[in-house]
């Protein structure tokens, strides 16, 4: 088995921010790209929301908390 990393750049920050996958997470990716999973919550529920948003978006965290004027 061998982990699968995502390397992604923030549309609107250019930050760089790679999310790592284990096999079993990149197959459930592959299936949510091909339609066969609706919501990319059920295909990788254990990534963190903001995780996901980069697969969705390619937004990171801070520009998304930004953008929705979101505090933590």
């Amino acid at each position: 088995m061998s982990d699968h990393t995502y390397t992604f750049r923030c549309k609107l920050c250019d930050s760089i921010i790679d999310v790592v996958l284990t096999d079993r997470q990149n197959k459930k990716y592959h299936e949510y790209l091909k339609g066969n999973i609706t919501h990319i919550q059920n295909a990788l529920p254990d990534l963190n929301p903001s995780e996901r948003e980069l697969f969705i978006s390619g937004i990171c965290d801070a520009c998304w908390n930004k953008m929705f004027n979101c505090q933590h």
